[in-house]
């Protein structure tokens, strides 16, 4: 029996009465105590803390995230301390695994995996990173750094590098959501801290990174890169940050059109571990962009083989994302079959993401692969395809459309007659309810032919003439609806 609490959650908050619940719920019979410091919240993020009995604190806001941390440590009496904002989550097994790595002797700190949500929140990516975020509560452990604060150093000068160790647990984080930092406008407060803490330590590498940042994610690339540079040529490359530097420095260069600089940088920094993976992939980009086919082939095929998409790495590459440019680079070359297969690859490794699916039928529209296009309608679950055909514009993703609709057909076809009948229903569903304002005369008669050849299809064990035969020639029709070239579009 512990005569202090064991573990002490600390947080800083600020108007978060949307988020803080599930931050909260997430940690429920895992924290011996909550401590939330609130910087000036004029909602009701301090009743909800209330609510979830924990200790609230007023904490003045003065531009700097590492003084709010630390006046949350002050105020812990726990052992250990884990500390989370409100739009994050911890994900762990149980609280025994929790307890075990707190009872592990000569370890002062933990490193944990967070996992970032990025971009729009129906089509998002992800990036990952390791961040110490559960230690002992000292006092001489604080945070460092007005933004984007650290507790890592303050423990590696007091115990040493080697007393922190990597725990077996996650935090989600989806502040990066565009709309999120849109909504809470994260940019603009991030941007003025960096600001004023420049003024006081001009020309730090951090801050000038930290900053770079900021524009970095507004979009404003030339800004970005401005700051990245002089970051760049003030820092080690020991320094923690500087493999996102490169990384963040290189897709600006990119984005802005400066393939010869970006060229040059990946050159100089492509055996900087562990960016290896990263700088080949934007190699192989670049060299697409400058029309260097084989080069860009040979870098992207370096990537695949040392990139381990289980692992945090700084581009967060998507294996859908890697087989893209394989097949652009192959669609380039003129190289139809390996196109087609490298697209089919990158659709069936992210179904959701539909730039691979158009870029097939247009090959298939425009060239003759040597591969049928049928082979290709399994690439996902028919769940997955009935979320699809709900979730798209008819009237403007209309291949999308065809092409779902025709791999589900192909799924009843092949499917055991109690199981067809079961996919059946929910399908003419969809059928009905889209084709009801629908306009697009190709999705209309797409939409008609199946309708007919899922009817059929019910009666494809009862000898009642050959439904199949009939059901593949609605199928050959539909695919005629979807190669149809309109010689009048540009």
């Amino acid at each position: 029996m512990h005569s202090s609490p064991l573990l002490s959650l600390c947080m800083i908050v600020k108007n978060e009465e949307a988020m803080l619940p599930r931050c909260l719920k997430s940690v429920s019979g895992l924290v011996d105590e909550i401590i939330i410091v609130d910087t000036g919240s004029t909602d009701s993020t301090r009743e909800i803390g209330k609510k979830f009995n924990a200790r609230v604190f007023d904490c003045a806001w003065d531009d700097n995230f590492s003084n709010a941390r630390n006046f949350s440590l002050a105020q812990a009496s726990g052992e250990w301390i884990l500390v989370l904002d409100a739009d994050e989550v911890l994900v762990f097994e149980s609280r025994d695994q929790v307890k075990k790595l707190l009872s592990e002797p000569g370890v002062e700190g933990y490193f944990i995996r967070i996992v970032n949500l990025l971009g729009a929140l129906r089509e998002f990516e992800t990036s990952e990173d390791f961040v110490v975020r559960l230690f002992r509560n000292k006092p001489e452990y604080r945070f460092t750094g007005a933004i984007h604060e650290q507790v890592r150093p303050s423990i590696s000068h007091h115990a040493g590098e080697n007393f922190l160790k990597r725990a077996p647990l996650t935090i989600y984080h989806d502040g990066y959501l565009s709309e999120l930092i849109q909504k809470k406008g994260k940019v603009k407060r991030n941007t003025s801290v960096i600001i004023k803490a420049l003024r006081e330590q001009p020309g730090d590498p951090f801050l000038l990174y930290s900053l770079g940042c900021e524009y970095f994610v507004s979009d404003c690339f030339k800004e970005a890169l401005s700051l990245f540079r002089q970051a760049l040529s003030a820092i080690s490359v020991r320094e923690g940050y500087m493999p996102d530097l490169i990384i963040k420095m290189g897709l600006c260069l990119y984005k802005l059109g400066e393939l010869s600089e970006m060229d040059l940088l990946i050159t100089r920094y492509k055996d900087l571990y562990p960016l290896a993976p990263e700088l080949s992939f934007l190699s192989g980009l670049t060299k697409l962009d400058m029309g260097k086919l084989s080069e860009a082939e040979q870098d992207i095929n370096e990537c695949m083989m040392h990139l381990s998409f289980g692992s945090p790495h700084y581009l967060g590459i998507k294996k859908h994302q890697v087989y893209q440019v394989l097949g652009e680079i192959n669609e380039a070359k003129h190289s139809w079959d390996k196109a087609v297969k490298f697209y089919f690859l990158a659709l069936q490794s992210q179904p959701n993401y539909l730039y691979p699916l158009h870029k097939l039928v247009n090959i298939y529209k425009n060239h003759h692969p040597g591969v049928r296009l049928e082979d290709f309608l399994g690439f996902c679950p028919p769940d997955t395809k009935y979320r699809l055909l709900t979730k798209l514009d008819w009237e403007i993703d209309d291949e999308a459309v065809i092409y779902l609709i025709l791999g589900l057909i192909r799924d009843i076809m092949i499917s055991d007659l109690n199981i067809a009948q079961l996919f059946i229903p929910r399908f003419l569903e969809i059928l009905n309810d889209k084709q009801i304002a629908l306009k697009n005369l190709r999705t209309a008669a797409t939409a008609a032919l199946a309708k007919a050849a899922v009817t059929l299809a019910c009666y494809k064990a009862v000898e009642v003439g050959n439904t199949s035969e009939i059901c593949k020639k609605l199928m050959d029709n539909i695919k005629d609806i979807l190669l149809w070239k309109d010689e009048n579009k540009p």
